[in-house]
């Protein structure tokens, strides 16, 4: 039997949030309003052992939901590793030492394992969009930025979905842009770009 390949186009947006805030600020925040609980690396190992119903998983999960509704899941500290290699976007001279700095980019991953079912039950295929993803960017006058896609995009943004998806997605995202106005605080400006 063959494969059969489909592709599927989406319609996309990523969001850039600039503020004036400084990384370690914003990092701060972010750090605070995900509380990387550990129950949920031990439910993902032995699931059966924590929950046999929705209801002991949601009193398993509930406390491990940060206070603008997500949950850590993992991040990647691309500022870690990029200040061995020649990324110009990543290595900047400070102008009032003249000496080389590295700039910090860490990428969180971020969800809620109760929010997820409003949209995975219309769609299970969803699942490849979630958990959303943040990306917290140092620039170079030390003040950040903070990139996201449109979860409803990634979501609910092919032909096939259906206006309850659709809807869903939409406040799912909605949550998400909330969060992102904390972190990066009262001075962002936010920019779509398809």
């Amino acid at each position: 039997m063959g494969v059969t390949t489909v592709v599927d186009p989406v319609a996309m947006a990523r969001v850039t949030y600039h503020s004036k805030t400084d990384f370690a600020t914003a990092e701060a925040r972010v750090r605070a309003s995900l509380q990387k609980d550990p129950r949920w690396f031990k439910f993902q190992d032995n699931p059966s052992e924590k929950a046999t119903s929705a209801e002991e998983f949601e009193r398993f999960i509930r406390p491990g939901i940060g206070p603008h509704g997500f949950m850590y899941f993992t991040e990647i500290n691309h500022g870690l590793w990029m200040r061995w290699f020649d990324v110009p976007t990543a290595n900047v001279t400070d102008p009032n030492t003249g000496k080389l700095r590295h700039l910090r980019a860490i990428r969180f991953i971020i969800g809620n394992p109760l929010l997820a079912p409003i949209v995975l039950k219309h769609d299970l295929d969803c699942g490849l969009s979630v958990p959303a993803e943040l990306f917290l960017v140092e620039n170079p006058d030390g003040t950040v930025h903070l990139i996201r896609f449109k979860i409803d995009c990634l979501i609910a943004g092919h032909l096939n979905a259906n206006a309850p998806l659709q809807e869903n997605a939409r406040f799912i995202d909605e949550k998400i842009d909330q969060l992102c106005r904390h972190v990066v605080g009262d001075d962002e400006v936010p920019r779509a770009q398809s």
